[in-house]
């Protein structure tokens, strides 16, 4: 980021677009992050059922408990919260940088230019970055 802020001051008619990017590791910690939500969420409804069922008695509690247990939903990815998710990843790390830039590099704001958040979830060893470009 030093030599960029270099080149920026020694050419001062170049504009650097910055974009943040969200990764396949982003999407794996966001997905188990879900997961454990959701589960802690059932656990939260199971004990609450619990106590329910001990107020009732006979066949009502049996017939509430083999109803609970029929209908136990299953974890499924919200893939829209997901997307959100990424999106608000990537485009904070495009800020951190730019913020990085302004207040340690002593860059100008209207030299940065951001740009829309980027995924790049289909190679596995990408890392979590944030591009520069001209």
């Amino acid at each position: 980021l030093k030599k960029t802020a270099e080149v920026l001051e020694e050419k001062p008619e170049i504009f650097i677009k910055v974009c943040g990017i969200s990764v396949k590791d982003d999407k794996t910690s966001l997905i188990a992050l879900q997961k454990k939500r959701f589960n802690e969420k059932q656990e939260k409804l199971k004990q609450a059922q619990l106590q329910t069922g001990k107020k009732q008695t006979g066949n009502d509690a049996q017939q509430n408990t083999e109803k609970a247990k029929a209908e136990v939903p299953q974890f499924k990815v919200d893939q829209e919260l997901l997307n959100k998710e990424l999106n608000t990843i990537a485009k904070n790390r495009g800020t951190k940088v730019s913020r990085y830039l302004i207040d340690k590099l002593s860059v100008e704001a209207k030299r940065l230019i951001p740009c829309q958040p980027k995924l790049d979830l289909e190679e596995k060893s990408a890392k979590p970055r944030t591009d520069l470009s001209i």
